[in-house]
């Protein structure tokens, strides 16, 4: 694979395979960026009851490229922010998980 700046894939998993064999696709979407260069590699779980096998060749997920957004930051002072908010800065799992 060999994708050009500004352009990324995602590694999703195949819905067929969850729903008829309990089959997903770890660390999904799987980001690959446009600096990588290899193939391309999948980790695959069985939430499943059963073994399952997987032959070469076949479908286990799917590759969606797109282009990534050009997105400019600024830093805000902490004393700048709006913290009047119920979460404010909890951070993880503050909005009641």
């Amino acid at each position: 694979l060999e994708l050009e700046a500004g352009w990324e894939a995602l590694v999703r998993p195949r819905s067929g395979n969850a729903l008829n064999r309990g089959l997903g696709v770890l660390n999904s979407p799987g980001t690959i960026d446009a600096g990588y260069r290899n193939e391309v590699g999948v980790i695959v779980f069985n939430a499943g009851p059963e073994a399952q096998s997987i032959s070469r060749g076949q479908k286990i997920a799917q590759l969606a490229i797109r282009p990534l957004p050009v997105i400019r930051l600024s830093a805000i002072p902490q004393a700048e922010l709006n913290l009047a908010t119920p979460r404010n800065l909890k951070g993880f799992g503050s909005s009641g998980s």
